[in-house]
């Protein structure tokens, strides 16, 4: 049964989700005859998530619940939290997202307590999205960018993918095409690199966005500025958040040559998303406790952070750091 877990998990990733699904009802069918709840727990989650991304909301909603109904019987805070989670996200596709936001919030709350990092991950992503839904850009962003930092620790890259998509969507409806679209360039080559489509279920919504980036920007000027961001680290394209530098008869240029301008901060070729983040609160005075908290990682993380922050950006003290922070706009 498990065998043909891993074999859906393939599947899923590569957009298959008939085929996922045939193996999953297989796998759950093999626990629910041997009477394994564990088991039967966990299959319910890839059941969900191998529906929902196929568009069916409904049936992902019922495995979700029996799921919940037989994790809390069994004390199993881990499916209960990635449940509620993947059920908060597809409630927000039924078009509750009050109700969406307190299942993820919930599922957050576990997540922290177990102290599962990829986990906080996820249910960050998934708040984030909520949030942009409702129309609250700056905090959707900063929740996007906390769900990158943790992913690119853990080198996600189907979740730093999944960050920078929906960073694409708030830098769009806050205005910053370029900004977006190079994001959306980011994204896509990540997931090219991966073999891993958008799920069917968000497709139509990115086309849409990518509609829009076209009618803003231009042909052109969207090419170029996607071209820019398939060339880009998650962190470089965190920074790049200018207009587009080419005139139309530049970017046209250089579209046939293969040559792209970028306007990359130096920080960028050096910082971790994770330590950009230390950066920035170092340089609003935050002391190292504070920061400790407010990212939920351990004052020792904080200090390792630093001392690599140093290390990369040649200074030696705080004030030094804050500067270089202040020089590079990072606040």
């Amino acid at each position: 049964a498990d065998a043909l877990l891993l074999l859906s998990e393939v599947l899923i990733n590569q957009g298959e989700y008939a085929g996922a699904r045939t193996l999953i009802e297989e796998s759950l069918t093999l626990f629910r005859a041997s009477g394994d709840e564990w088991g039967m727990a966990y299959t319910l989650i890839y059941l969900a998530r191998a529906t929902f991304f196929a568009g069916d909301a409904a049936m992902a909603r019922s495995a979700l619940d029996e799921c919940l109904v037989i994790s809390r019987e069994l004390g199993y805070k881990g499916g209960m939290a990635w449940a509620l989670s993947i059920l908060g996200r597809v409630r927000l596709h039924q078009g509750d997202g009050v109700e969406a936001r307190l299942l993820i919030e919930e599922s957050l709350a576990i997540r922290r307590e177990l102290e599962d990092r990829p986990g906080i991950a996820d249910s960050l992503f998934h708040l984030a999205e909520v949030t942009s839904s409702q129309g609250d850009y700056p905090q959707a962003q900063s929740l996007y960018r906390e769900s990158l930092a943790i992913a690119e620790e853990l080198d996600d890259k189907w979740l730093i993918a999944s960050c920078l998509q929906g960073l694409m969507g708030v830098a769009l409806a806050s205005g910053q095409p370029a900004w977006s679209a190079r994001l959306w360039g980011a994204a896509e080559r990540i997931r090219e690199s991966l073999g891993v489509p958008i799920p069917l279920v968000e497709r139509a919504r990115y086309e849409q966005m990518v509609k829009s980036l076209h009618t803003q920007l231009g042909k052109t000027a969207f090419r170029a500025a996607r071209k820019e961001g398939r060339l880009m680290t998650p962190v470089q394209v965190l920074a790049a958040q200018g207009p587009v530098k080419l005139s139309t008869e530049a970017a046209q240029g250089a579209e046939k040559a293969g040559i792209v301008a970028t306007s990359i901060s130096p920080l960028s070729a050096k910082l971790t998303v994770r330590e950009v983040e230390v950066l920035r609160m170092l340089a609003l005075g935050l002391t190292d406790i504070q920061v400790a908290e407010k990212l939920v990682i351990s004052r020792r993380t904080v200090n390792a952070h630093l001392t690599s922050i140093y290390s990369k950006i040649n200074v030696s003290t705080r004030s030094a750091a804050t500067r270089y922070a202040l020089d590079n706009r990072l606040v």
